[in-house]
């Protein structure tokens, strides 16, 4: 998805130039990393790869939301910096309907005393 999104100009410019460091980098680094190749190791057509991508770059606000399914990845790591990658580019970051903050804190903390108090409020 990064590659379509930086290759069709897709990406949020402004966004990019004022708040990301090492787009350049990410662009060329991205670059062999393509839809065909990808469909090729994850078995999900070429089609749907860039069908999802052009979706994801040209909607606005747009939120990307992972739970368990990235963290049982056998490179979660980088899987997750790809996944946190996306908001960024397409300016979905930090707006209404997109990727926010939560309380000055991404991932939002949640500390014994919030689950507390939250387990009180349902019970």
């Amino acid at each position: 998805m990064i590659n379509i999104i930086c290759r069709e100009g897709l990406y949020d410019k402004e966004f990019v130039k004022k708040w990301c460091v090492g787009f350049d980098a990410l662009r060329r680094g991205q670059a062999n990393i393509t839809p065909q190749r990808v469909a090729d190791i994850t078995w999900i057509p070429e089609k749907k790869i860039i069908e999802a991508a052009r979706l994801y770059g040209t909607h606005k606000p747009s939120h990307l939301h992972t739970h368990n399914g990235t963290t049982y990845a056998s490179n979660v790591l980088q899987t997750s910096r790809a996944i946190a990658i996306l908001p960024a580019l397409t300016g979905n970051l930090d707006v209404n309907g997109g990727n926010v903050f939560a309380a000055g804190n991404y991932p939002p903390v949640m500390t014994y005393l919030s689950l507390r108090q939250f387990a009180q409020a349902f019970a």
